[in-house]
């Protein structure tokens, strides 16, 4: 993920899938627009159908496209199922709408398996099965969502950290798309509340902003 510059460096397929529109953006939305920006291919793929249905009903796909340009990403995706009922559907579905899109990544970043939201942990599972390393050699890594991970009786530990110190006021602008999903402070999906997580994950290994992941599945290259 480093050596921007290098002419050399073989550029990479990385495809964030996730469950709802806003996950990206929170999770990895600076990672994706700093890869986006070293010229690797990035594609979005988000499990539910764009509709956010607790509080009426919000159409976030307008919303999500326009937080990807924002990120550099120009391909995403959605899989069609509704958000919180992802339960109601076999997991071989979600797994065969992921697989149908035929992306072959290099990268797969999801949901990390602490989490508190139910959606989350059922396309955590699916990302584990449609990158099995049977046919090809996926690196998967699981992102912490801001209202969601740190809720879980399982704490987030952190394996993996980003620099996003260029990104994250392109994360913070994406995030701003999501006029429906923001919140007011001291709430951890609001505008301070990005900007903290980022500056807390920096400050802990010695970066202005960081994202922190775990790392799910790697191999040597």
């Amino acid at each position: 993920m480093h050596n921007q510059g290098r002419s050399d460096e073989r550029k990479m397929h990385v495809v964030a899938y996730l469950a709802h529109a806003d996950d990206e953006v929170l999770g990895c939305g600076g990672l994706l627009a700093k890869l986006a920006s070293e010229g690797h291919q990035v594609s979005i793929v988000l499990a539910t159908d764009g509709i956010f249905y607790r509080a009426g009903r919000v159409d976030n796909s307008v919303a999500a496209r326009k937080a990807a340009k924002i990120l550099g990403v120009q391909n995403i995706f959605f899989l069609g199922f509704r958000d919180q009922h992802f339960d109601n559907y076999p997991l071989i579905e979600l797994n065969r709408g992921f697989e149908k899109l035929h992306l072959e990544p290099d990268l797969l970043i999801t949901h990390a398996p602490s989490d508190v939201n139910q959606d989350h942990l059922i396309v955590f599972r699916s990302a584990m099965v449609v990158a099995r390393p049977t046919f090809r050699r996926i690196n998967i890594i699981g992102c912490e969502i801001p209202s969601s991970t740190e809720w879980a009786s399982t704490p987030f530990s952190p394996s993996l950290y980003v620099d996003i110190s260029d990104h994250l006021e392109k994360k913070i602008e994406a995030m701003r798309s999501y006029v429906a999903e923001l919140r007011q402070f001291p709430h951890p999906r609001s505008v301070e509340g990005i900007q903290i997580k980022a500056r807390q994950r920096g400050m802990e290994v010695g970066l202005q902003a960081a994202e922190a992941y775990q790392v799910l599945r790697w191999f040597a290259f």
